[in-house]
């Protein structure tokens, strides 16, 4: 006789997503600042959890080399830069393979047009999830 298969919920705990360990991390925004310091998330970028009160309506990605250097740069594809629309308390879902290899990365707080950075009047906390390399 066959075993049965696990409950569904207890294979996404144990599998992560599509078949991937998750990992959490955070990238903190300082108050009075739009972009945040480096943050290392461990594997392909797949989501950012918003905190309420978070100033802002899109959220560009900022591609760095390594945790051994300082260059970043705004992270762009064939279709443009990784901006992500959210509102505070969004779960924020990114895609895009462009981002694979990006080992290192900050964010950025950006207005609706997507050009003028958005201070923080207090720090900003956001939570990383990737799927683990």
């Amino acid at each position: 006789m066959a075993a049965p298969a696990p409950a569904e919920g207890r294979q996404r705990r144990r599998y992560g997503v599509a078949g991937y360990q998750t990992r959490q991390g955070t990238a903190v925004i300082a108050s009075g600042q739009s972009l945040s310091g480096a943050a290392y998330p461990g594997g392909r970028l797949l989501r950012v959890f918003v905190p309420g009160g978070t100033a802002g309506a899109k959220l560009l990605v900022w591609a760095g080399v390594n945790e051994q250097s300082a260059t970043f740069g705004p992270a762009r594809s064939l279709g443009g830069y990784a901006l992500y629309d959210f509102a505070a308390g969004d779960a924020v879902e990114v895609g895009g393979s462009f981002l694979d290899g990006c080992f290192a990365l900050k964010l950025q707080t950006m207005a609706s047009d997507g050009t003028t950075p958005v201070t923080q009047t207090g720090a900003v906390t956001l939570t990383l999830v990737a799927a683990a390399a």
